[in-house]
């Protein structure tokens, strides 16, 4: 996957017709705080660029770093791609 990087805080790419999008997410407040969230990276795997929602993405999740999310979208593109070559295979 070729990513793009537009900003700091966005990451792009293209699988297939698929699109992959990142988003960094800074640490909401500190260690110890009631509301303390850590630093993640949230992933969506949708198909297309028109529609920005959760209720469109085929696949979304978080990880802890930039590079973990690209992993993980990694494998799930791969995982899509074989459910839907799997699904033309002829009917026994």
């Amino acid at each position: 996957m070729k990513w793009e990087t537009p900003s700091a805080d966005r990451y792009y790419a293209r699988c297939g017709h698929l699109y992959v999008r990142l988003e960094p997410l800074a640490a909401y407040e500190t260690p110890g705080h009631p509301h303390y969230a850590p630093a993640q990276c949230d992933w969506f795997v949708e198909p297309d660029d028109e529609d920005k929602s959760y209720r469109r993405a085929l696949a979304t999740g978080s990880a802890v770093t930039v590079e973990a999310a690209k992993e993980a979208v990694r494998a799930v593109c791969a995982q899509l791609a074989a459910d839907m070559l799997k699904d033309l295979e002829p009917a026994t």
